[in-house]
């Protein structure tokens, strides 16, 4: 019995076996949902302000700072973007540092010489026969930027500079004396481009006044200036001749005065990447070399322009009175120098390294 019973358990037991294995396998587990690619993070834009004192149709604003802002935009493949405030309508002119460095803008330009403080010795060339060519000077300054003479400065400063523009020797604008000479400018209220320009009006007998570009056409009309000097350019761009009576432009051989402009950024473009840094520093390289060769072509219509206007005149000093400028520009170069050392700024080296420079190109500087 117990025989017949282990075969007939034997025998469900191999049926149960065979009926699983001929029954289908289970579906497997559907796979698990491939992850989403993530979007590639989008690039920060850095959105700027500029400013500038300059109109919106005036030359510097045509070949300078547009070019500059497009060149910016489209390197940076629209990771930088430049709102733009021209005319003042941002900042005035002469309150470019103290707005970068509370933010109001982000880059602006600076004519040094209305900030002798802060740039104690860029001014240099709005000494007396220090600026001939625009280019040259403006060459000079990135020499002397690639040496250390000014990084240092701005860094402290919390700006970094991005470009700077320079023009030919300033010449003279009256209004209605004819100045053929030194002697001619006794009394005559002038004004200069900065305060290291104060000391050779003196000199001469003039009454120094330091007045804004886009100020002069005004106190020219109003008798709060006599003379004018400035950039030839300028005597077109902002047309002084419109209050003329008659009109003459000066040119005594030797510049009275220059100047030099410096495209400055404040804090937003520290905290950059260094590419796009570095987009904006050639960009503004090109900006200063671009208002150069502008300036330099508004310069050589001057005399042409003036001399075949109707009531306007052209005069050119003599080379005795020539040299009677550089003998007065002397003690102008001293002073500021003299001042400087008193302050502990190296100035007499910094003359000297530019008059090697000068020599360099055969160049020598008419002041000695």
């Amino acid at each position: 019995m117990k025989k017949v019973l282990f075969t007939m358990l034997a025998l469900v037991t191999i049926a149960s076996l065979a009926a699983a294995c001929a029954a289908p396998a289970p579906a497997p587990a559907p796979a698990p949902a491939p992850a989403p690619t993530p979007a590639p993070a989008q690039p920060q834009v850095y959105t700027l302000k500029m400013a500038v004192g300059h109109a919106d149709m005036a030359i510097e604003t045509i070949r300078g700072h547009r070019p500059f802002i497009e060149e910016v935009e489209r390197e940076s493949e629209g990771r930088i973007k430049i709102d733009f405030f021209p005319g003042g309508s941002l900042v005035k002119h002469r309150d470019t540092p103290e707005a970068l460095l509370a933010g109001v803008s982000d880059i602006g330009q600076c004519l040094i010489g209305y900030h002798p403080d802060l740039f104690p010795m860029e001014d240099f060339a709005l000494l007396p026969g220090m600026v001939d060519e625009n280019h040259e000077i403006v060459q000079i300054q990135y020499e002397l930027n690639s040496k250390g003479w000014f990084d240092k400065n701005y860094e402290n400063l919390g700006f970094m500079w991005l470009g700077y523009n320079g023009n030919v020797g300033y010449i003279m604008y009256s209004k209605s004396k004819k100045v053929m000479s030194i002697d001619d400018m006794a009394g005559l209220k002038t004004r200069v481009p900065g305060k290291a320009a104060i000391p050779l009006i003196t000199a001469l007998g003039g009454e120094p006044r330091e007045v804004s570009a886009g100020e002069i056409q005004d106190a020219l009309q109003k008798g709060m200036l006599d003379v004018v000097l400035h950039s030839p350019n300028a005597f077109l761009t902002y047309k002084y001749y419109e209050v003329a009576d008659p009109g003459y432009a000066i040119n005594p051989g030797v510049g009275f005065a220059g100047f030099n402009n410096v495209l400055v950024a404040g804090k937003a473009v520290y905290d950059m990447p260094p590419d796009l840094q570095n987009i904006l520093r050639i960009a503004g390289i090109k900006w200063g070399w671009n208002i150069c060769h502008a300036y330099t072509q508004f310069a050589n219509k001057v005399k042409p322009f003036f001399d075949t206007h109707p009531t306007l005149s052209y005069i050119t000093w003599d080379a005795k009175e020539k040299e009677r400028l550089v003998e007065a520009s002397k003690p102008v170069w001293e002073i500021w120098a003299a001042d400087l050392e008193a302050k502990g700024y190296p100035a007499r080296q910094l003359l000297d390294e530019i008059r090697q420079m000068k020599e360099a190109r055969n160049k020598p500087l008419a002041v000695k």
